[in-house]
């Protein structure tokens, strides 16, 4: 057993078995739902910037149901002047007609302190985020 920046690891056999928080059940936070964003068709906010804040996954399902595919950049930033900041990219995202995605960043979630930005190239979508602030 190895303790490494608050984290406990513990090695059986030598084989890394799993990362556990050393904070109590009772300290650690759970993840927030971000309200419904339905039928997006144009860059949206789906978090403002937050210090500290953590995405811990995403789902995001084509919404318009036609023979046409949505494309959607997930982005690290927040909408500036009507776009997406140009900042890093989390993920990219080319759905079917009601074709549907999801990612999970669990257990440790992915720093967002500048907020999350979905960019819409083309097609609708309706997303949800899953956060802690």
């Amino acid at each position: 057993r190895f303790i490494a920046s608050g984290i406990a690891i513990i090695v059986i056999l030598g084989i890394l078995v799993w990362p556990i928080s050393s904070q109590p059940i009772s300290d650690q936070k759970a993840a927030t739902i971000d309200t419904a964003n339905t039928a997006l068709t144009a860059d949206t906010t789906l978090e403002a910037a937050t210090t500290n804040m953590r995405l811990m996954g995403w789902t995001v399902r084509e919404s318009a149901g036609t023979a046409a595919v949505a494309t959607v950049i997930l982005r690290h930033g927040v909408v500036s002047g009507g776009n997406c900041d140009a900042t890093a990219v989390i993920d990219f995202l080319e759905l079917t007609a009601n074709g549907s995605a999801r990612q999970s960043y669990a257990p440790l979630g992915l720093a967002v302190p500048n907020g999350v930005c979905l960019d819409v190239i083309s097609g609708e979508v309706d997303a949800n985020i899953y956060i802690l602030p």
